[in-house]
């Protein structure tokens, strides 16, 4: 049986009750199959003032990860990595179900039910719902890990940057530009570069003098 013959349904009969008991009144299904960077359905189940999301990620096959994200309403971004924050962020770190996603792989409809019970149990009942009644803190955890998430791609492109420039650093050492290379390296945020490299700045500022 695929995925998506399953996955809908599966997703349902695990949170529906639940989470209509919690105050949720709609149940929608949204298939983003012909997404081009992240293939992906999701289960919706949106109340007053926040919602909740199952999704599968087709590229996660054929042992798919369990992802359940809560989000506010309104939402805070139309862009859906930004608009929800996973609920594994509620679990304490040292509770084995803030792996839950990596430790509760499935690849059948049982496996799924089985993931999303523990999921309501282990993670929803205990620490998400008690927040559900304060929007505002659940908007500023939401809004805490949109800023966490943009330092980090900011970080990785400056990391992708530093790489290159290390690369030409590199060649132009190695070709004995020695100018050229310190031009390059004092482009190179300190904290990307490595002891070998400041062992050749040394040795470039020396024949440079």
């Amino acid at each position: 049986m695929r995925i998506d013959d399953y996955f809908i349904t599966g997703s349902r009969e695990a949170l529906a009750s639940y989470l209509f008991n919690l105050g949720a009144t709609i149940s929608e299904s949204l298939s983003y199959k012909d997404a081009k960077r992240f293939p992906a359905i999701i289960v919706r189940f949106s109340a007053g003032k926040w919602f909740f999301d199952s999704l599968v990620l087709f590229q996660d096959g054929p042992r798919y990860s369990p992802r359940v994200k809560i989000g506010v309403i309104p939402k805070i971004s139309d862009v859906e990595a930004f608009a929800t924050i996973d609920v594994m962020h509620f679990v304490p770190e040292e509770d084995s179900m803030r792996n839950y996603n990596l430790e509760r792989r499935y690849g059948t409809k049982d496996g799924l039910l089985k993931a999303l019970t523990d999921v309501r149990d282990k993670i929803l009942k205990p620490y998400v719902e008690p927040v559900l009644n304060e929007p505002n803190r659940l908007r500023q955890m939401i809004l805490d890990k949109n800023k966490k998430l943009r330092l980090q791609g900011e970080d990785e492109i400056q990391g992708h940057n530093a790489a290159i420039l290390k690369r030409q650093a590199d060649a132009a050492f190695s070709s004995q530009d020695y100018r050229h290379f310190l031009e390059l390296v004092a482009k190179v945020p300190v904290r990307f570069l490595s002891a070998s490299d400041f062992k050749k700045v040394e040795i470039a500022e020396k024949r440079t003098l």
